[in-house]
């Protein structure tokens, strides 16, 4: 029984449309900074499509925020 659960979440899973965000990067950090960074998206966009958005995005110091999963 829990490898037919499995198996149905993972076709679920697969069959799920993924969300596209893409753009350009609109201000990074400077080449002789150290230490953790990551990337911010700003100023979207939607597009033509449901699943796409037009971004710009930021290089940020310090490690990512933690996103909620539930």
């Amino acid at each position: 029984m829990l490898v037919r659960v499995d198996m149905l979440e993972a076709v679920a899973a697969a069959s799920t449309p993924q969300f596209l965000r893409f753009g350009w990067l609109a201000s990074q950090l400077p080449e002789d900074y150290e230490g953790e960074r990551h990337y911010v998206s700003v100023n979207c966009r939607p597009t033509g499509s449901p699943l796409i958005e037009w971004c710009e995005f930021e290089e940020k110091a310090g490690p990512a925020p933690r996103r909620n999963e539930y």
